[in-house]
């Protein structure tokens, strides 16, 4: 499946204007903040380091731009074709990757449907996680590591639909089979993010819901 080049630059367009919007309502709170945009702290996962409560964040961050209103949970990335269409491990379990911690974000509202700055996103809600709480939500489920590797290349290779649901077993799977990369994905939902015992969530609101 061929890839729509003017959508990933409409991404990443978005991407930005969520770097903005965090730096201007969340990071201001923070203590020794930088913004790392060099290949190697990319490539390890680090997007953003601070201190909140002398603890030391060295954060990737994932923001949900394309479903506003209604997306009630997050994906966690399994794996993925990459450009070269090569079967590339997800973030969730790529151990080279060195961040802590994800921040993620839920862009519930906006001014506009087409994002040109941070100021028109009117409701957000950010959940900072630790890496270990997600992995050991997982395990507590039955799923290691290596249980979701198998998982995923069954779900890509042996046609695996068995992707359960969230209420009955705390989690769910999805393939993304309409989207060049072909993610494999698990999802949480916001509630068992926040549930975490080390997250920190925030709901943001820029406007008086009486104005328009």
């Amino acid at each position: 499946m061929a890839r729509d080049l003017e959508k990933e630059k409409q991404d990443k367009k978005g991407e930005n204007i969520v770097h903005q919007f965090l730096e201007r309502h969340f990071y201001n709170l923070t203590k020794d903040f930088k913004r790392y945009f060099d290949v190697e702290h990319q490539v390890n996962g680090i997007d953003t380091s601070f201190t909140i409560g002398g603890v030391e964040y060295r954060c990737d961050e994932k923001a949900a731009i394309d479903y506003r209103n209604y997306l009630k949970t997050f994906c966690l990335e399994l794996s993925f074709l990459n450009r070269k269409n090569e079967l590339t491990e997800g973030w969730l379990l790529n151990d080279n990757q060195q961040n802590n911690s994800y921040i993620f974000v839920w862009v519930d509202k906006t001014k506009n449907e087409q994002l040109t700055n941070e100021n028109e996103i009117l409701n957000a809600e950010i959940a900072l996680v630790m890496k270990d709480d997600i992995m050991k939500y997982l395990e507590k489920k039955g799923w290691t590591k290596d249980k979701l590797r198998i998982k995923a290349n069954n779900i890509r290779n042996n046609n695996d639909t068995s992707f359960g649901n969230i209420s009955e077993h705390g989690l769910k799977f999805s393939f993304s089979t309409k989207l060049p990369e072909q993610p494999i994905n698990v999802l949480l939902t916001r509630e068992i993010y926040e549930s975490f015992p080390h997250t920190i969530y925030r709901k943001i609101k820029t406007f008086n819901n009486n104005e328009k």
